[in-house]
């Protein structure tokens, strides 16, 4: 199945735990997408 999983959390403490999870799902065959990638006034979803 197509598609990617959007994590957006808070950056001031939940970073870490972002990341790892992130990091379960990539290596699990599962794209991920953050929102540290957004810039303010972007269109989402990503090409």
């Amino acid at each position: 199945m197509p598609g990617y999983v959007f994590i957006s959390y808070h950056h001031g403490s939940n970073t870490a735990y972002a990341e790892k999870l992130a990091r379960f799902l990539t290596e699990h065959g599962v794209e991920v997408w953050f929102d540290r990638e957004i810039v303010s006034g972007a269109l989402v979803p990503p090409p």
